[in-house]
């Protein structure tokens, strides 16, 4: 039977955070029964005995950590979500494999892995590998600093917001190699927070450093919670300020909520398709 889902509500640092306290819950100190990897780098890859040490999350990558039999060899199985991943958990108590079948039938699946007590499925995961554990910083070290990590570096993320002056002020909060664990849905709910309209640049705004503080804010706030909440009412359609509201009421001034392209990236920017909703009278 299904036991939890995870990864539909628009992965974030938030929703990674909350995977990984999760699946470590679970699977830490548990030895793999069965693995299936369906992604042509791992495709004969068997981690069968192999004991899971660990599951934590750096930004949005999510990361299994597990060890040999002999203790020797530790290897991580590295995931990113992007738009559309997600990890299920079936729960085996009896141990018989009750989602092995199930999960062999849908195309999207790209990892099992099953132990005393549970299968854990991924699925339509876009990034998939398996490195050695000590080489993990080949994959993260492009990345900022993470609000939610305990070496989180406050002045490495201003100095790295400042390094480009002109840039939307949204778009280097989405970058990740300024600060990890924004998402598009974070972005549009602090510049609603902090009053910013999405066409502001980072010269522009002279209270950035209040942002950037926001963000990071925000991010731990919605990690700890059961699910992302921004505007502190957790009832179905009160939980977020902008995001995925427009034509609806601002629920400050009651400015209709615009859903636009415009201002949400800027030339050349990896998001400058990235849809964005504000508030045209909060966000001047």
């Amino acid at each position: 039977m299904l036991d939890h889902r995870f990864g539909r509500a628009m992965p974030e640092g938030d929703t990674v955070a909350r995977l990984a306290r999760s699946l470590d819950a679970r699977l830490r100190d548990s030895v793999l029964l069965h693995t299936d990897f369906r992604v042509p780098a791992h495709a004969t890859a068997d981690l069968t005995g192999w004991q899971v040490h660990e599951v934590a999350a750096r930004g949005k990558h999510l990361l299994m950590r597990v060890v040999d039999p002999s203790g020797e060899r530790r290897l991580t199985i590295h995931s990113h979500l992007r738009m559309d991943g997600s990890w299920r958990v079936y729960a085996e108590p009896s141990g018989v494999p009750a989602a092995r079948g199930r999960a062999h039938t849908r195309a999207g699946v790209r990892a099992v892995l099953r132990t005393d007590g549970f299968a854990v499925v991924g699925e339509d995961i876009s990034e998939l590998r398996l490195l050695p554990t000590r080489e993990e910083h080949t994959l993260l070290s492009r990345l900022g600093p993470d609000p939610l990590h305990p070496d989180y570096n406050r002045d490495e993320v201003l100095r790295r917001l400042r390094a480009r002056p002109d840039a939307l002020l949204g778009t280097s909060l989405l970058d990740q190699s300024v600060m990890a664990g924004i998402g598009n849905v974070l972005r549009c709910e602090v510049l609603f927070l902090c009053g910013i309209h999405p066409r502001r640049t980072v010269a522009d705004t002279p209270d950035a450093d209040a942002v950037v503080d926001a963000a990071a804010e925000l991010l731990r706030t919605t990690a700890a919670l059961p699910w992302r909440v921004t505007t502190g009412d957790a009832r179905r359609g009160r939980d977020l300020w902008v995001y995925g509201r427009q034509r609806q009421p601002c629920r400050r001034c009651g400015a209709g909520i615009v859903r636009s392209t415009s201002g949400a990236g800027s030339p050349g920017a990896h998001d400058s398709e990235r849809i964005v909703f504000f508030c045209p009278g909060c966000q001047r």
